[in-house]
C-alpha cells in the first residue's frame, strides 16, 4: 500500500493483498469473500492456514463478516488519506494508532 505499511494481520493468505470483504471461517481465520468463493469445493472450503473445513453451501457471502478487520482497514485508508505523503515506517506504530481509533 502506498505510503503506509500494514502487517500481515490485514493480509489475505490467498491473494496476499489487503482483505476485501473479510469473512471468518469456522477456525476463525479470515479470508476475502472472493478468495473463499474461488476455494469452495463440494460446498466446503479448507482453510489454507490450518486446513480446517468450513461448510459454505450457499457461497462465502453467508459467512460472518470480520468487522474488526473491516473497521481496521477503513481506519488505515483514512490514515492514508490524512497522511498522504507521510510514510509510517513501523507497522507496529500504525497498528497501535489504529487500535486507539478502533478501541
Amino acid at each position: 500500500m502506498a505510503g503506509v505499511e500494514v502487517g500481515q494481520e490485514l493480509e489475505c493468505c490467498v491473494c496476499l493483498d489487503q482483505f476485501v470483504k473479510p469473512k471468518l471461517l469456522n477456525c476463525m481465520h479470515t479470508l476475502c469473500e472472493g478468495c473463499i468463493d474461488k476455494l469452495i469445493q463440494s460446498r466446503t472450503v479448507k482453510c489454507p492456514e490450518c486446513r480446517e473445513e468450513t461448510k459454505v453451501p450457499n457461497g462465502a457471502a453467508e459467512l460472518s463478516t470480520n468487522y474488526i478487520a473491516q473497521n481496521i482497514i477503513e481506519k488505515v485508508k483514512m490514515l492514508q488519506r490524512k497522511a498522504h505523503s507521510v510514510k509510517i515506517v513501523s507497522p507496529s506504530l500504525l497498528l497501535q494508532t489504529i487500535a486507539k481509533l478502533v478501541f
